[in-house]
């Protein structure tokens, strides 16, 4: 098992400064998504193919099409329909069709829109599915997985819209155009070393071969099944509030050193008598970054300064602002919800999270 750190420690690339990219509303053009070899029998072109299915039929083994009947409803492989769409949801796909039924699977879900998500957040995404698949119930080979490393590892970074997912059953759409780069559908993109190209091309300059690979039984719902792109997100939005906390912490140090402040307010007695572990823990960490400094002293408040109009006259200071002798409370809170957020994060991201499971 991975924790949180060591987890996205590979995600974490060219993090800083960079902006989310606005939403396009201009959408995806689904036509060129589905290759009319792959839609119907020689001579029926992809139109009439979705027409025919939308109506209810089904290739036989010939190659035609004819109207499915209720009584066809439980029909043996042999008459198992060709195209998975509406009204056929219910029927089997043979095993001669499985093969066919992964492609078409990962091609009806490339459906987002929009700019491409960050990098990092991509890399996040496939870094998350690949340790789900370390629990070792979701029945893909390891053919997959590894292929899935070898992109992470040597930079192939799929062109993924940032718009897509509900995140209800699973980050489906924005799965499937990671997943349509891993077999090499013509149309996918990714980027390489900086640039934009087609799918297959970046695969082979990365070395990964073939360039085009074919998803077998359970592989494809493995792969876009799962909250893998939320969970990606989280990590990331978790590691920066993390450094965020830390900045405050070193932020509120360097203001008491500004305003000669009194550390009383942060005495652990203090902390211990209301022992919010968070509290306890912001306060220690503040008093060991003004160690040893002598501007939080009270020969440095002694000390009058030309421009401090709030104290022209030295005297015992007995107490410093809110903002100040308050902190430990309020940024302890802070501290153990983000404890709380980044625990659940961390079983999220080590989790399997595909259906349906398959247990020895």
């Amino acid at each position: 098992m991975a924790h949180f750190s060591k987890k996205t420690a590979g995600c974490r690339e060219k993090r800083g400064g960079r902006r989310i990219p606005q939403v396009s509303q201009t959408p995806i053009n689904s036509k060129k998504l589905l290759p009319e070899a792959q839609c119907g029998p020689a001579g029926t072109n992809r139109n009439q193919t979705l027409k025919k299915a939308e109506e209810g039929a089904y290739n036989d083994e010939k190659g035609n099409f004819e109207r499915c009947r209720p009584e066809d409803r439980g029909c043996s492989q042999r008459r198992a329909p060709r195209l998975c769409l509406g009204k056929h949801k219910d029927h089997k796909v043979s095993i001669e069709e499985s093969d066919l039924h992964q492609y078409r699977t990962v091609l009806s879900h490339c459906g987002g829109v929009g700019d491409p998500a960050p990098e990092e957040v991509v890399r996040a995404a496939m870094c998350v599915r690949l340790n789900a698949f370390c629990r070792g119930v979701s029945g893909l080979r390891p053919e997959v997985v590894e292929r899935l490393t070898l992109m992470l590892n040597r930079g192939v970074h799929p062109v993924v819209p940032w718009q897509g997912s509900v995140g209800a059953c699973g980050d489906l759409a924005p799965m499937a155009h990671i997943v349509s780069v891993l077999i090499g559908v013509p149309q996918a993109e990714a980027f390489y070393q900086g640039v934009r190209m087609g799918a297959q091309e970046a695969l082979e300059k990365a070395g990964i071969t073939p360039v085009t690979f074919q998803l077998k039984a359970k592989d494809c719902l493995a792969l876009l099944n799962g909250t893998t792109m939320f969970a990606g997100m989280a990590c990331l939005n978790v590691h920066d509030a993390e450094r965020l906390y830390k900045l405050s912490e070193i932020t509120t140090a360097l203001s008491l050193e500004a305003i000669r402040g009194e550390t009383r307010a942060f005495d652990r007695r203090i902390q211990e008598a209301r022992p919010y572990e968070g509290q306890i823990t912001a306060a220690a960490n503040v008093m060991r970054l003004v160690e040893g400094s002598t501007r939080v002293s009270e020969d440095a408040r002694k000390v009058h300064l030309e421009h401090d109009v709030l104290h022209p006259v030295y005297q015992e200071r007995v107490q410093d602002n809110y903002c100040f002798r308050c902190m430990p409370q309020v940024q302890g809170v802070c501290r153990e919800n983000l404890s709380y957020v980044k625990h659940l994060v961390e079983v999220e991201i080590n989790a399997a999270t595909d259906n349906p499971l398959i247990f020895p």
